[in-house]
């Protein structure tokens, strides 16, 4: 949900390299971009000292003109410190303010009460950058400009915030994916079971293998997606359909792809059906169509972003219940009926949906 941001950092300082500095996963979506000259992966949290670790760390790294920490954590905050970068952003979040040379004020909603989608406030943090604010200005001029009437450029002091903002939020999420050959007449179904940060973000298991056996019935191709983190479940739904007599037509890629091979995999397919998971986001930088199922999780802040002016089919499935979302990692009533109460013939409906209103895709024109 970054990388919105960073698409308008590129536009902003064409001539700079950057560093990428977090998680393997985080990083690794990003590295056949040729801008990123640097990428290094924070273990620190797994150090008997994480001071120590983030010291060394951020000796790795080395000075940076500008560094960006779009985490609020105490210790991301802390690294930018240690790098010695003398522009250092950040919301004031943790305690750490005095790390950063401009410690943001968190707002997560607008003026009217409706909640910021976490992209927004992704882009909220470089909304203050002179560049950026320039290049805000460039392309607003353009716009007024397109019908061939000369007009006076619009200057970056005179945008309002709102303004700054309005427009940042019009690029979608971008990823670079590869092209592959998956040679098949028919639909291919993406499923994606797992969801990081506990089982409450999981659809039931069995519901996913009634939705693939529906699929597999119907000599569609589908593929199963999912890490080691969900390589016990994902067992779990290949033993259940071992016995399918079209077990040719299921392709279990549990374990299977690095971070590349994923996003190739998802750009291939017809139909991402997942969780409120990071394969969703890589979907949605793809342009893929999906059917998400939300349970605990905000839908208004998570939700696959899609500018107004982007086409790209989705359909969110979820359930108004009084104690959602509680963005718990277990369901704390142990009933779980924001997830289990979403049925699997709803999924399969609007991903036969999807499906219908995908011609393009369906003949291999992306």
């Amino acid at each position: 949900m970054v990388s919105s941001a960073f698409e308008w950092l590129k536009l902003s300082f064409p001539c700079a390299d950057f560093s990428l500095v977090g998680t393997k996963a985080s990083c690794g979506i990003y590295e056949r971009d040729s801008r990123i000259k640097h990428i290094f992966i924070d273990e620190s949290k797994k150090a008997k000292s994480r001071i120590l670790a983030t010291k060394d760390l951020a000796n790795a790294i080395g000075k940076h003109d500008l560094a960006i920490t779009f985490s609020n954590t105490f210790f991301s905050a802390l690294l930018l410190y240690l790098i010695k970068s003398p522009v250092r952003i950040g919301y004031a979040k943790n305690a750490r303010g005095f790390l950063l040379t401009h410690a943001l004020k968190l707002q997560k909603q607008n003026l009217q009460g409706k909640k910021y989608h976490q992209v927004l406030l992704y882009l909220s943090l470089i909304a203050p950058l002179l560049q950026v604010r320039e290049q805000v200005a460039h392309k607003l001029t353009q716009a007024n400009n397109s019908n061939n009437t000369p007009k006076e450029t619009i200057s970056h002091k005179i945008l309002m915030p709102n303004e700054i903002l309005n427009t940042l939020s019009t690029k979608p999420l971008q990823l670079i994916a590869d092209s592959i050959q998956i040679c098949s007449n028919k639909p291919n179904i993406g499923i994606n079971p797992g969801a990081a940060f506990g089982s409450a973000k999981r659809w039931e298991q069995s519901y996913f293998i009634e939705v693939i056996q529906y699929f597999l019935d119907r000599e569609y191709e589908v593929y199963l997606f999912g890490s080691s983190a969900e390589s016990s479940a994902n067992t779990d739904i290949a033993s259940a359909l071992k016995n399918h007599k079209n077990l040719q037509y299921f392709h279990n890629l549990t374990d299977k792809t690095g971070l590349s091979e994923l996003i190739d995999y998802i750009n291939a397919m017809n139909v991402f059906i997942t969780n409120d998971s990071g394969p969703m986001h890589i979907a949605t930088a793809l342009k893929v169509p999906i059917v998400a199922i939300f349970g605990p999780t905000d839908i208004n802040e998570t939700a696959p972003y899609i500018p107004t002016h982007t086409e790209q089919s989705i359909t969110l499935l979820h359930i108004d219940l009084p104690c959602s979302p509680c963005k718990k990692r277990e369901c704390p009533l142990k009933h779980h009926n924001c997830m289990k109460l979403i049925s699997p013939q709803e999924v399969i409906t609007s991903t036969l949906r999807v499906l219908e209103n995908q011609p393009k895709r369906l003949n291999n024109d992306n």
